[in-house]
């Protein structure tokens, strides 16, 4: 049977120890770490993407089934636009609010196996606690 998780125990500011379930070292954090980021991170803000994009065309396809006056050609330009604008702001919120936790991960992972100063680990620890 393998264990991927182990539970340990780390220091607070208040100087309790508290217990913390991490991944273990090694290969698996890493891999863990990547799917993560690739999951909760990028994922979904790839599909939201391709997804509206696919919207866009197919409101601009139907539109041309249907002739159109030249007056309302700006208003369905200005609509499309706005659409495209909407999409683009709600995608690059994802992205804001998700990789920041995700590139914590990454980046524990890879330095679980230096060795930190006081200093080091608090500016982690403040990093974590900002993400």
């Amino acid at each position: 049977m393998f264990i991927y998780f182990e539970i340990t125990n780390v220091p607070n500011q208040f100087g309790n120890t508290v217990p913390t379930c991490n991944a273990q070292k090694g290969i698996y954090r890493t891999f863990l770490s990547l799917w993560y980021i690739a999951l909760y991170s990028l994922c979904p803000s790839l599909l939201m993407l391709l997804f509206g994009i696919l919207t866009l065309n197919n409101l601009r396809q139907h539109r041309q089934i249907v002739p159109t006056t030249s007056g309302t050609n700006q208003i369905v330009r200005r609509t499309d636009n706005q659409l495209l604008r909407m999409l683009i702001a709600q995608v690059l919120m994802i992205i804001i609010a998700t990789l920041p936790y995700s590139t914590y991960q990454l980046y524990t992972a890879f330095t679980s196996s230096v060795a930190k100063d006081t200093l080091r680990i608090a500016q982690e620890n403040l990093a974590a606690r900002i993400t």
